[in-house]
């Protein structure tokens, strides 16, 4: 908050339990947001560097408490900088995302990066026939601790599901119960989303984080209804990299937008990259063209209702600040940053908070919850890649100048003239 020195607050909350230091990632985000070195030129800024920030963290099963406290403090935007595509609802029917819902509607803007597993085969989308058996097959690397499956479907559509481990052995899961494996356990758990999707998630692992069997683990799902069948897969290891996997043929990247980017009134944000080669080696991080939707960016459009999102797209790959000390608190010594170092920061994680600073400066102006989100789709750039708006690309790249200033880009307004006037 505002008045409390970060410099020496704690650093660490998880012991890179993430994979990485606590401040990699969040050092990152608050630096495009709200950062600022008030040299001459002001080379290094965040796009709000005038807003107060409120930074707040959750580990466990209070999803809820942390955006209570920011909205209880008067947060303006909410950004926020977690996903995931397995054990939750992504029908937009959550307890969470009825909560940014209905914040929204009372004036707050809520921000959500879109998630980063374009391309790594997490997802599949199968029909299935009542009676009849459908086959998952999972490829699981070596060295994988643990492995999660989530089936999506209609309300009591599942009749049975067996785990046939690569070994050929087959085994009965039972519906919230643990089933154990020559290696491991099975888990099972299940919910009904508020808008009446059954999620089944299947989660195998070994009890002291030594890896499950390699090889292809296959799942067989047999409905009593006809049903539409959203597959997810994740594991411990790779998080958004290719780990645990579909097969090629059966995986595709449409779908892939993450919660609680699934939310109805989250602002769903995927990315492309701004700085390419006059940045060096470090800028580029793929073959994609300036503003071209990056291969990883999690696209649309929601699950079974089809709902259009991403709804903007945004950079991901500015030079932004690094948090001091070690990068990766797990392998102590291995790398560690110096007082006052910058990184590209990359990811829907760095496209995110260019939208949230948007909504920051146009809450100065007297925006709010919708209206910002209108004014920024409104006012995004097409940039010749697709016809908008789509489940790629949503309105288009955002455009901080023409969002505060300018004419409706739909409307074929014109770039806003910005002078700079010295006054003695």
């Amino acid at each position: 908050m505002r008045g409390v020195d970060l410099h020496s607050a704690r650093r660490d909350y998880t012991g890179g339990v993430c994979g990485y230091a606590d401040t990699l990632h969040a050092s990152g985000v608050a630096g495009i947001l709200v950062g600022d070195l008030p040299l001459l030129g002001r080379l290094w800024v965040g796009i709000a560097p005038d807003a107060e920030l409120l930074t707040t963290f959750y580990w466990g099963d209070t999803q809820s408490a942390p955006i209570l406290w920011a909205l209880s403090q008067g947060a303006d935007v909410v950004l926020h900088e977690y996903v995931t595509w397995t054990r939750e609802a992504l029908d937009g029917g959550d307890a969470l995302g009825a909560l940014v819902d209905r914040s929204t509607e009372r004036g707050v803007s809520h921000v959500c990066p879109a998630g980063n597993i374009g391309g790594a085969r997490k997802h599949a989308q199968l029909e299935a026939r009542a009676g009849s058996v459908l086959s998952l097959p999972i490829e699981v690397p070596a060295g994988v601790p643990s492995w999660d499956l989530s089936i999506h479907t209609a309300s009591d559509a599942l009749e049975r599901v067996r785990l046939v481990l690569p070994s050929g052995e087959e085994i009965a899961v039972a519906p919230d119960a643990v089933t154990p494996l020559p290696v491991g356990d099975a888990y099972v758990g299940t919910l009904t989303t508020l808008r009446e999707h059954d999620v089944f998630t299947l989660v195998v692992a070994t009890r002291d984080g030594s890896p499950v069997a390699t090889g292809e683990h296959t799942v067989l799902v047999e409905t009593r209804a006809d049903t539409t069948l959203e597959a997810f897969v994740a594991d411990s290891l790779s998080g958004f990299a290719l780990g645990a996997a579909f097969p090629a043929s059966l995986a595709r990247d449409a779908g892939t937008i993450s919660w609680p980017a699934t939310s109805d009134l989250c602002t769903a944000v995927g990315a492309v990259p701004a700085y390419l080669d006059r940045e060096g080696v470090w800028a580029r991080g793929g073959p994609e063209r300036a503003g071209e939707v990056r291969a990883y960016s999690s696209r649309g459009p929601r699950i079974f209702d089809g709902d259009v999102r991403v709804h903007v797209v945004a950079p991901d790959n500015p030079w932004s600040v690094l948090g001091a000390g070690a990068l990766y608190p797990q392998y102590p010594g291995m790398y560690v940053a110096p007082e006052g170092a910058f990184q590209i920061f990359g990811g829907t994680s760095g496209a995110g908070p260019h939208v949230a600073g948007i909504a920051a400066l146009l809450a100065q102006t007297g925006g709010a919850g919708a209206d910002i989100r209108g004014r920024r789709a409104a006012t995004a750039i097409e940039d010749g890649f697709a016809t908008l708006p789509n489940s790629d690309y949503g309105a288009g790249r955002v455009d901080a100048l023409r969002a505060l200033a300018g004419g409706d880009a739909r409307d074929g307004g014109a770039p806003p003239r910005v002078g700079l006037v010295a006054i003695p």
